[in-house]
């Protein structure tokens, strides 16, 4: 197994994110009262659609699912699109070891600023994660980062967190993605849509 980088030449003109809890829900079938019972390990998928590209970026697609090899290898690759909405600045980093869960502290920020908001995504060690509330820093510049999916790896102390273009670890869903070739006597391209999933990987 080898983790690649997306190719930078690949931009999606589509790119949904999902997140994907490990729920099931259980309803009495004599009054209708429901439960739901939940368990670790959520992760991220992206449905990803490429519908214009030159042929040379459909051979370059065509090139690196091939180095995938359906879901031997993975790849990094950020939520392209998306721009964080919160303040950021400073050079924020995890302010302690051994963390995991829903919830982070981290250091480095401005000091008392609305530097995260509510479905911005930051990256934490390899794993990428959607914040779920507003974050603000108090006036040492430290502020915890609600999360989800959860925290599954515990980051270094000190480590970054990633708030420009983060990346998570991803595989393809389905081993036997296609490209589209459409040709005309003057013009050759082609279109893709797949999705990938995150690599989850427990401690």
């Amino acid at each position: 197994m080898s983790i690649y980088t997306w190719p930078s030449t690949l931009i999606p003109n589509q790119m949904t994110l999902r997140y994907l809890a490990v729920n099931k829900v259980f309803r009495s079938p004599l009054n209708g009262n429901m439960q739901t019972a939940s368990r670790p390990g959520s992760w991220l998928a992206f449905d990803i659609v490429l519908s214009t590209l030159t042929n040379a970026q459909r051979s370059e697609l065509q090139g690196f699912l091939a180095k995938l090899d359906g879901q031997l290898n993975y790849f990094t690759m950020p939520y392209y699109g998306h721009v964080n909405l919160g303040a950021l600045g400073g050079t924020p980093v995890v302010n302690g070891a051994g963390q995991t869960g829903a919830s982070i502290a981290t250091s480095g920020w401005p000091n008392n600023t609305l530097v995260l908001k509510r479905g911005d995504v930051v990256g934490i060690g390899t794993e990428l994660k959607i914040i779920t509330d507003d974050v603000n820093s108090d006036g040492t510049g430290h502020a915890t980062l609600p999360i989800r999916p959860s925290q599954r790896n515990a980051p270094t102390n000190g480590s970054a967190i990633v708030t420009t273009d983060p990346t998570g670890i991803f595989v393809l869903e389905q081993p036997n993605v296609g490209v589209n070739s459409i040709s005309n006597p003057d013009i050759r391209m082609g279109t893709a849509a797949f999705t990938v999933i995150e690599m989850v990987t427990q401690p």
